[in-house]
């Protein structure tokens, strides 16, 4: 995943949040490149970092999260230390997001036209209202909305889930943007409306060779859409690589233990594995692998309880964060 000329570079970036508990570590020295037209599928349980890691490339994280990085550049463009002003010409503009719940994420009071017409206003002051609702209806049309001409007017009431997280989609896209960050876009639906949403975003993904940020827990669901995944645990990414690698030979424990999990339709009837214990929550310093007490490899092994060990590439050049690394248990 670490590769030449990349539209997104991210070098060791953490999120921090003060809290009533102390200083609580969200994203741990996280490191990733994307190139243009690839699809990077972050996945993990929740509470792994994944929706912060996100929000983090598009400065919408709160008042009490401090971001630090070595560097974090898209487009050769730093995106450390930028002002508000600086991030809304980069935010919506050259990076669009999809959010996990389209219900939460458009206004009830406001048109869907409307909305999409505001997305597209704010970065394109030359254009007029009737250029602008011109746009905003093809943009709804590209994303399979059936006579969007006359739904286009109607409130987010008047739509389905599914028809919602289109109107999003729509929105996502209305300036053109060279990343695509999809926060479990698909969570909320229900499984026929899934795979239509999962279609349109392999379709606009090729169609527009955008790079885009796919965050799911799902393994199904990401295997499916992207090119690279990335195995978030406890903030940190264990292991990365491309998907058809990491998903069909697992290599960290975590990554082993999330397959075995997953339920298979040549087994119908086979009691579903599950993973004992939860994920630490990282209050102050940690020590050891952050794994270790729910591996069956490194429990009691020394290294683990006392290194967290970090991400190196292997020999099949994918990445692994893990001291039992080729042992088999």
């Amino acid at each position: 995943m670490m590769r030449h000329s990349a539209l997104l570079e991210v070098d060791n970036l953490s999120v921090r949040f003060k809290t009533s508990q102390g200083v609580l570590t969200a994203v741990d020295g996280v490191n990733f490149k994307l190139d243009k037209g690839e699809t990077l599928g972050i996945v993990g349980e929740s509470g792994s970092g994944k929706t912060v890691l996100a929000t983090s490339l598009i400065g919408l994280l709160p008042n009490s999260a401090t971001v630090t990085a070595r560097d974090i550049r898209f487009g050769g463009e730093r995106l450390m230390n930028l002002s508000n002003r600086e991030w809304r010409r980069i935010r919506g503009r050259r990076i669009g997001m999809v959010f996990q719940d389209p219900s939460t994420a458009l206004n009830p009071l406001r048109t869907i036209a409307a909305q999409i017409d505001e997305a597209i206003s704010i970065h394109n002051g030359n254009m007029t209202s009737r250029e602008i609702r011109h746009r905003s209806i093809e943009l709804l049309e590209s994303v399979g909305v059936l006579n969007a001409s006359a739904k286009a007017h109607e409130y987010p009431h008047q739509w389905s889930g599914g028809m919602k997280q289109r109107a999003i989609i729509a929105m996502a896209l209305s300036n053109s943007p060279e990343l695509l960050i999809a926060d479990e876009p698909t969570t909320a639906l229900d499984v026929t409306i899934q795979t239509q949403v999962l279609d349109l975003l392999r379709t606009i993904q090729k169609e527009r060779s955008i790079a885009m940020i796919f965050i799911s827990h799902s393994l199904g669901v990401v295997g499916s859409i992207a090119t690279h995944v990335g195995v978030m645990y406890s903030g940190k990414i264990v292991e990365c690589g491309l998907s058809s690698d990491v998903l069909l030979r697992p290599s960290h424990p975590y990554t082993k233990a999330l397959v075995d999990c997953y339920p298979e339709v040549a087994n119908v009837g086979r009691r579903l594995k599950t993973i004992e214990g939860l994920p630490p929550r990282n209050f102050g310093e940690t020590q050891g692998c952050r794994f270790r007490e729910r591996c069956a490899l490194g429990r009691d092994k020394s290294q683990c309880l006392e290194t967290d060990p970090e991400l190196r590439v292997q020999i099949n050049g994918r990445s692994v964060a893990c001291h039992m690394s080729g042992v088999t248990s």
